[in-house]
């Protein structure tokens, strides 16, 4: 249901976009090759995990889709690769956004442009298009989903996972935890810049938890920080929704 909807805003930005951008003249559409990724070609991921569960604040979960859409127009760049995916019941297959390599003349530069734009206008749709209506938080599925991807993509410079959530897993019985999952074997963040997001949860599921708001941010910083370094992650940071400036 959750990538339904975000397919549906998906189809309709890049409709849009390609309205908007216009297309080259048939003369040019000869000569240059198609934009498109270059895996040969320097490059960067960047996997976007979003909370979309109805735990988080609705102010927190607003401000979190305003930061991925921050980075998403501030960090991604020409030949990149950017997926979204999110945390809910179960991992949904991610979407995928493969941005065009730059161009070298003006004429490639006059088909990549647009190209990249349209990319890029998807991808802020669908990240527009998110709504908090999971009804559980299966943080595992998402996160796995997420470093196998990133494994598969040994020619990138830079690997980042960005996870945007309160942290609060309550797939297991109904129970609810802030313990990351066991580490499966093979599973690896080598190379992985991993960046958490911390939101505020409402007040009854800190209320279950017996904790405050900043004994959950403490104990995800600690939790989590072991486990992606027992992954091998290259790098780690833990920051709050509310720190976090979205211009």
């Amino acid at each position: 249901m959750l990538r339904r909807a975000l397919l549906q805003n998906l189809s309709f930005a890049t409709l849009l976009a390609s309205r908007c951008a216009g297309q080259p003249d048939a003369m040019t559409a000869r000569r240059v090759k198609a934009p498109q990724h270059d895996p040969a070609r320097p490059h960067r991921c960047r996997f976007y995990c979003m909370d979309a569960t109805r735990s988080l604040l609705p102010g927190q979960f607003k401000k979190a889709k305003a930061i991925m859409r921050a980075s998403a127009i501030r960090d991604v760049r020409y030949n990149d690769l950017a997926w979204l995916s999110l945390i809910g019941r179960q991992a949904e297959p991610a979407l995928i956004f493969a941005f065009p390599a730059a161009g070298a003349t003006n004429s490639e530069i006059g088909i990549v442009d647009p190209e990249f734009h349209r990319i890029q206008q998807g991808l802020l749709s669908a990240i527009d298009g998110i709504e908090s209506i999971a009804s559980v938080t299966d943080l595992c599925s998402t996160i796995e989903q997420s470093l196998n991807i990133l494994k598969t993509h040994n020619r990138a410079q830079a690997k980042y996972l960005t996870i945007a959530s309160d942290f609060i897993d309550d797939n297991s019985r109904n129970r609810l935890t802030l313990d990351p999952p066991e580490t499966k074997r093979g599973l690896s963040a080598s190379g992985v810049r991993v960046i958490l997001l911390v939101a505020q949860p409402k007040p009854e599921y800190l209320k279950k938890l017996n904790l405050s708001f900043a004994e959950l941010f403490n104990t995800v910083s600690e939790n989590w920080s072991q486990y992606f370094r027992k992954l091998g992650a290259a790098g780690f940071s833990t920051s709050l929704i509310d720190s976090i400036p979205t211009n």
